[in-house]
C-alpha cells in the first residue's frame, strides 16, 4: 500500500490537471489512479463517522472531464485535512502541528480549508484580522443563513463601502475597529479559536498555518476590547 506521502506527490501533480476536456483520457485516468490509491490508504485509517472521510468517499467519479473537475474541487479541503492527519501519524508528530499548514503557494488548499471551516460554523464567525479586504467578504458568504459574522480590523474607507455593500445585499457583517496594539491574528468559528500565521486574505501566498488552539475565544476577545 502506497503512503501518504506518495499520495501527495499525485496530488501536487494531478491537481494541476484541467478536466475541461471530456475526451482527455490521461487525465480522467490520472485523476483516478491519485483518488484510489488515496481512498485505499484512507479507508485503513478512517471511519464512516469521520466528517471528512465521509465527504471524500461521497463524491460521484463517474461521467466526463468537466463534472470530474467539479467533483476534484469539491474534495480537495477533505483531502487535505485527511492527508495531514496520517502525515502526522506516519512522521510521529503531533496532529495539531499539521493538520493546517499549507507550503509557498497553496493558495486554494489554504482556502478550501478556511471555506470547510466556515462552511462547518453553526452559531458565529469572527476574524480578528489587521489586513482585511473583500475577499473575506466573499469568504464569509459561504457560511449558513443564521451564522452571525464579525470582523476587527483596521479602519479604512474602502473596507466600510465594501461591507456597506455587502450588507445591503447579504446577511450583514459587522464591523469593529482594532486597535493599532493588536498584530497577531485569530478566526473564531463558534467556540473555537485559531490561530492565523498570515492575514486570512493572504493565507498560502507563502509558508503559512491554520492552528487550533485550546482556549476559550472569550480570552482574546475581552483582550482586544481593552
Amino acid at each position: 500500500m502506497k503512503t501518504i506521502d506518495v499520495i501527495d506527490n499525485y496530488f501536487e501533480h494531478y491537481k494541476l490537471i484541467k478536466f475541461d476536456d471530456a475526451n482527455d483520457k490521461m487525465a480522467i485516468e490520472l485523476y483516478h489512479t491519485w483518488y484510489d490509491a488515496a481512498l485505499e490508504l484512507f479507508s485503513v485509517h478512517f471511519q464512516s463517522k469521520d466528517k471528512f472521510y465521509d465527504k471524500f468517499i461521497s463524491v460521484d467519479n463517474s461521467g466526463n472531464g468537466f463534472a470530474l473537475h467539479h467533483n476534484f474541487n469539491a474534495i480537495r479541503s477533505a483531502y487535505i485535512v485527511l492527508s495531514n492527519r496520517l502525515k502526522s501519524k506516519e512522521h510521529n508528530v503531533p496532529q495539531e502541528a499539521l493538520e493546517g499548514i499549507f507550503t509557498t503557494g497553496c493558495v486554494w488548499d489554504a482556502w478550501a480549508f478556511v471555506s470547510e471551516l466556515v462552511r462547518n460554523a453553526t452559531q458565529r464567525i469572527i476574524l480578528i484580522d489587521n489586513y482585511v479586504d473583500d475577499s473575506v467578504l466573499s469568504l464569509f458568504s459561504k457560511r449558513a443563513p443564521m451564522v452571525s459574522a464579525m470582523i476587527y480590523t483596521r479602519y479604512n474607507k474602502q473596507l466600510q463601502t465594501d461591507i456597506t455593500k455587502h450588507n445591503e445585499q447579504y446577511p450583514a457583517i459587522v464591523f469593529f475597529q482594532l486597535s493599532h496594539k493588536n498584530h497577531d491574528r485569530f478566526l473564531i468559528i463558534d467556540d473555537k479559536m485559531y490561530l492565523l500565521g498570515a492575514s486570512l486574505k493572504d493565507i498560502g501566498k507563502s509558508l503559512s498555518t491554520i492552528i487550533e488552539m485550546h482556549i476559550k475565544p472569550e480570552v482574546i476577545l475581552d483582550l482586544i476590547k481593552k
